[in-house]
């Protein structure tokens, strides 16, 4: 059985921009099967935000061999797929300038209702991404316990929208082909 990738997207995300990750997913990992989970949502959007985070759960609950990337929000929800699964084979979590420990504006409840929990497996591979110049999610909010973390200067947009070079340079460091001493 194919190993898997699934993305899933933040906040009032495009779909140009989803076919965009498809595309240079599928290209960077010809072997693994790519999936992106995507709908136009909110943050006020409890019903749309809960269906992601269950398609996601029974997703993984299949024990294929999974990575999980999530962007803003999507690493929100792909922490809560992984918090009530029943079992799952995920096996790292990569968050893109993901909010994955704030806890005002609402977010604490937030998290709470689709069963986010801070996520301290030391079986899963921690991968993190934040941002000098992100007024969404300052980098001080995207750290999780045990994880490898860079900071890039990308604003909180241009993550999900950076170039194709950026994105294989991300993509570099996921699947560890690529160490920067510094950051981007």
């Amino acid at each position: 059985m194919k190993k898997r990738i699934i993305f899933t997207s933040g906040l009032t995300s495009p779909y140009f921009v989803l076919r965009f990750w498809q595309e240079e997913l599928e290209k960077h990992y010809p072997d693994y099967d790519i999936v992106v989970l995507g709908k136009f949502y909110t943050y006020w959007s409890k019903k749309k935000i809960q269906e992601l985070t269950d398609t996601l759960r029974d997703l993984i609950e299949d024990e294929r061999e999974t990575i999980l990337i999530g962007y803003s929000y999507g690493g929100i929800i792909s922490g809560a797929a992984i918090n009530t699964a029943k079992q799952h084979d995920v096996v790292r979590i990569v968050t893109i300038a993901s909010p994955n420990n704030m806890l005002y504006f609402g977010m604490k409840k937030r998290m709470e209702m689709i069963g986010y929990k801070v996520i301290d497996d030391s079986k899963i591979q921690k991968i993190t991404f934040g941002s000098y110049i992100d007024p969404i999610v300052p980098f001080g909010y995207t750290h999780l316990p045990g994880e490898t973390h860079y900071d890039l200067w990308l604003d909180h947009f241009l993550f999900f929208w950076f170039s194709r070079k950026t994105m294989r340079k991300v993509l570099n460091i996921v699947d560890q082909t690529e160490f920067p001493e510094d950051t981007m």
